[in-house]
């Protein structure tokens, strides 16, 4: 089942009164009909079950029939800086992240990318792949979205972070590292995992990550591809913290 993201200031009382693209989505793409009920959350984290009142071509209306409060947030907060990937790898890599409950991603331009969108069309990236948050964590039923950031350079990336702990992934064979992310379920604050691209890291990207207090970690003896290794080192963190049950 699909929740569907709507503002706090769309719902008046018991009614909610949905607009715009995702009217659009519901009626045209998903065909909902007077009498049908739908699945909404805010970004207070409240959680409404909505029958159809009333449809048009513009608006949709509907009546509050059950509400949820969300859990607690998270005490961790993860952020993806995601080397920018070829094609379908990256909406691939960011519809995984969002269901493995990362918080923000930040596209990277590192040095060995292929696809390196420029100031002229940064943002339509940048819109593409919020919506691809967007669409990914509507069907995981996620209580909140992934804010994905406009594409930035490494450099960039590596400045603005200071974060509690920060990690950037590199292959196998590689000196210094470590094979584990070091946190336990008590383990709170900002957390940011750096990930390459095909083709890997440079030295030189290297060594600038570790001047800013980016940790080496590998993922084991397996080579993992470019849109895998993320969402496998979000796969271990989250069971570090204990959020596989």
């Amino acid at each position: 089942m699909s929740v569907f993201f709507v503002s706090s200031q769309a719902i008046h009382n018991k009614s909610l009164t949905i607009h715009g693209p995702l009217h659009s989505h519901l009626t045209k793409s998903l065909r909902y009909r007077v009498g049908d009920s739908i699945w909404c959350v805010d970004e207070k984290r409240q959680r409404y079950q909505v029958r159809i009142a009333s449809l048009t071509k513009q608006s949709l209306e509907g009546t509050i029939v059950g509400q949820q409060n969300g859990p607690p947030k998270q005490p961790v907060f993860i952020g993806l800086g995601l080397s920018i990937l070829k094609g379908d790898h990256m909406t691939w890599a960011i519809q995984k992240a969002t269901e493995l409950g990362v918080h923000t991603i930040f596209p990277i331009m590192s040095h060995r990318c292929i696809v390196r969108p420029d100031a002229d069309r940064a943002q339509s990236y940048q819109a593409r792949w919020q919506r691809i948050a967007l669409d990914a964590a509507q069907q995981s039923e996620r209580w909140d979205v992934p804010h994905v950031h406009l594409p930035c350079d490494l450099s960039t990336f590596l400045a603005s972070h200071e974060q509690d702990m920060k990690f950037i992934l590199v292959e196998r064979g590689t000196p210094n590292k470590t094979t584990a992310f070091s946190l336990d379920e008590g383990f709170q604050g900002n957390l940011t995992i750096a990930s390459g691209p095909e083709g890997g890291w440079t030295d030189e990207e290297r060594k600038e990550a570790n001047q800013n207090n980016f940790h080496d970690v590998t993922l084991g003896t397996t080579i993992f591809r470019a849109e895998t290794a993320p969402l496998v080192a979000l796969a271990l963190i989250q069971s570090q913290l204990g959020e596989f049950g």
